[in-house]
C-alpha cells in the first residue's frame, strides 16, 4: 500500500507524486519532496535516500536512530524472494488459541505494543552477567526448544513475549518476524533500565536462573508482580515441559511447523545469501531431501577423536582429515547420510547437505567417488540385508536404488561453521546455522544422525508425524548401512516387545499418526 512502518520513531508514507510524508510521534506532520535522491525534514528527523532506494532517518538530540529499510514505491521491508511455502495457514494449521494469541503482536502496532507502561513483558533471552561476562546458552536448537512454553506462559499470564539476544548476535540478523507476522524482537530504547540491571546481575543469580522452573514460578510472587521477566534456562528444559504438560496438552512436534513460519523468516541478507543457491537449482519447498551429519560432537566416534581441538564442537579448529583413521571415519559418515536420504526418497534431484564439518561438505561435493558425480550410469546404491541376527538390522531387507541425486549445500561451504554458543561475533559468520536450519525446514524427507539440530529440521519441516519420511543413517556407537526409517526402528522394537499389548499399542499410535499427518497434508 506504499507506506512503510518503522517501530516509534518515523513513520512515512510515499505516494505517486514522491511526496514523502514524516509522522513524528506527538508532533506535527511535514511533507519534503525527493530532490537528487535525498530529502530532509526539521527540526524533527533527517532523511536520506540513496540510489538503492534505503532511507536513513535519525532524530536530532535523541539517541534513537532507525536502521535502513527499502522505500521502493509499493515496496515492503519483508517482501523478498526466498523458499518458502505459500499456503502456511492451510499446510500447517495450529489449534484456535494458538492463532489468536500470535496475532496480537502485529508487526505493524509494534511501538504500541512496547511502549504501553502497563504491559508486562516475557523475554527469552541471551545476555551477560556480572556486567561483562557472557552467558552460556547453548546453540540455536537448545535456545528455541522451550519457544512454544515460553509462549503458552506468556498466553497464560497476559505478557507480550520477546527475544533479545547479544550473545552471539541479535536473533534478528538471522531471522526477523513475517510480513503480518508475530513480532517478537525487541529494539534499544524500551525497558533499557531492565536490561541493564539484568546484565548487572551476580554469577549465583545467573545460574540459579538457568534452572529455575519458570511454568511454576512465574505464576507466584515476586515474579508475577515484575513487569518485565527475562528467561533464558535451558537447564531447566525437563523440568519447564513436564510443568507445562500438566497444564495443557502441548505436542510441540505438531505446533512448530506452523509456530515457526508464522514468527520467522530469514532476514532480508540471509536470504541474499542463500538466494543463488535456490535459483541455481530452481528449489521448491517439499521437492528435495536433507541430510545432517554432526561431526564435532560427540568429541569421539567409537574411540576416535575426530577434531583437532578437544572441544572442537565450540572452539572450532576443523576436523582431522590428514589422518587415514578419520579421514575414513568422516567421510564414510557423510556418504551413508546421503544414501539414507535418497533410500527414503528415491526420485529426488536434490539432497541438501548441512553439517558442522566443512571438510565434510567439500568432500561429498567435490571427491565422494558416490556422490560427487552422479550421472545415468552411476552404480546404483543398495543394501545387503546384512546380517538378520544383529542388534541393529531393524529387519531391513535388502534393498537397491538407481538415482541421479545431485548433492548440494550452502554457499561458502568451504568455511568451517561457527558455533551459535560462541561470543560476540559478525553475524555473517554464523549464516550457515541459519541457512541450514531454513533448508532442512523446507526439505520433504530427511537423513539425521546424532544431536538435536538434525532431528529439529526434521520438526520444523512438518513431516515428522510421517515416521516413513525421515531415517536415521547413524546411532552414537555405529553407522546404519540399512537406512531404517522411524517407522522401520519402531516396528522392530515392537516385535522386540514381549507383550502383545505392547506391540498392539505401538501399531495404534503409529497408525493414528500416519493418519493425522495424511489429512493434515491432504
Amino acid at each position: 500500500d506504499n507506506s512503510i512502518e518503522k517501530k516509534a520513531e518515523v513513520h512515512v508514507s510515499l505516494d505517486s507524486t514522491s511526496q514523502a510524508k514524516f509522522t513524528i510521534p506527538d508532533k506535527s506532520i511535514q511533507t519534503a519532496t525527493i530532490a537528487d535522491n535525498s530529502i530532509e525534514k526539521k527540526p524533527e528527523a533527517y532523511v536520506s535516500l540513496n540510489s538503492t532506494n534505503k532511507a536513513k532517518f535519525a532524530i536530532p538530540d535523541e539517541s534513537k536512530q532507525t536502521e535502513d529499510l527499502n522505500l521502493g514505491i509499493g515496496g515492503d521491508e519483508y517482501d523478498y524472494r526466498f523458499i518458502k511455502y505459500e499456503d502456511v495457514a492451510k499446510k500447517f494449521p495450529l489449534p484456535d488459541w494458538w492463532d489468536k494469541f500470535l496475532k496480537t503482536q502485529p508487526v505493524a502496532s509494534h511501538d504500541k505494543t512496547l511502549s504501553d507502561p502497563d504491559t508486562k513483558f516475557l523475554v527469552m533471552t541471551c545476555h551477560k552477567y556480572a556486567t561483562t561476562t557472557q552467558e552460556v546458552c547453548g546453540g540455536i536448537t537448545d535456545r528455541l526448544v522451550l519457544l512454544p512454553h515460553y509462549l503458552w506462559l506468556a498466553h497464560k499470564t497476559g505478557r507480550k513475549f520477546f527475544i533479545r539476544y547479544s550473545k552471539p548476535a541479535p536473533l534478528e540478523e538471522f531471522f526477523v518476524p513475517p510480513k503480518n507476522g508475530f513480532d517478537w524482537r525487541l529494539p534499544d530504547g524500551y525497558i533499557d533500565d531492565e536490561w541493564k540491571a539484568y546484565a548487572s546481575r551476580s554469577a549465583s543469580t545467573y545460574k540459579d536462573g538457568r534452572r529455575k522452573n519458570w511454568a511454576k514460578d512465574i505464576f507466584s510472587a515476586p515474579w508475577n508482580e515484575k513487569r518485565v521477566v527475562f528467561v533464558n534456562s535451558n537447564l531447566a528444559m525437563g523440568a519447564i515441559i513436564n510443568t507445562v504438560s500438566t497444564m495443557v496438552s502441548l505436542n510441540t512436534d505438531d505446533i512448530w511447523p506452523g509456530l515457526f513460519r508464522r514468527m520467522f523468516q530469514p532476514s532480508k541478507n540471509l536470504a541474499q545469501d542463500m538466494a543463488s543457491l535456490v535459483e541455481e537449482y530452481d528449489l521448491k519447498a517439499g521437492e528435495y531431501a536433507s541430510a545432517h551429519v554432526r561431526v564435532k560432537w560427540p568429541k569421539q566416534y567409537n574411540g576416535i577423536l575426530l577434531n583437532n581441538k578437544q572441544n572442537g564442537d565450540k572452539q572450532g579448529g576443523g576436523v582431522n582429515m590428514s589422518w587415514n583413521v578419520t579421514y575414513a571415519t568422516v567421510t564414510g559418515l557423510g556418504d551413508n547420510a546421503i544414501k539414507c536420504a535418497v533410500r527414503a526418497m528415491p526420485w529426488t534431484k536434490y539432497v541438501y547437505f548441512a553439517s558442522d564439518a566443512n571438510e565434510l561438505t567439500e568432500y561429498l561435493l567435490l571427491d565422494s567417488p558416490m556422490w560427487s558425480d552422479r550421472s545415468s550410469d552411476s552404480a546404483p546404491i543398495s543394501w545387503n540385508g546384512g546380517d538378520a541376527n544383529s542388534n541393529d538390522h531393524f529387519d531391513v531387507p535388502a534393498w537397491e536404488v538407481s538415482t541421479t541425486a545431485k548433492v548440494i549445500a550452502r554457499p561458502h561451504y568451504n568455511v568451517e561453521p561457527e558455533h551459535f554458543d560462541k561470543n560476540q561475533m559478525d553475524p555473517k559468520k554464523i549464516y550457515a546455522t541459519f541457512i541450514d536450519m531454513w533448508m532442512m525446514a523446507h526439505a520433504k524427507y530427511h537423513s539425521f544422525g546424532v544431536g538435536g539440530y538434525g532431528h529439529f529440521g526434521t520438526v520444523l519441516s512438518g513431516n515428522h508425524g510421517n515416521e516413513t519420511y525421515r531415517t536415521r543413517h547413524r546411532d552414537y556407537d555405529a553407522i546404519q548401512p540399512n537406512c531404517a526409517t522411524s517407522a522401520e526402528r519402531k516396528k522392530y522394537k515392537a516385535k522386540q516387545s514381549t507383550s502383545l499389548e505392547e506391540i498392539l499399542e505401538i501399531v495404534r499410535e503409529t497408525n493414528k499418526k500416519i493418519v493425522k499427518f495424511q489429512q493434515l497434508h491432504a
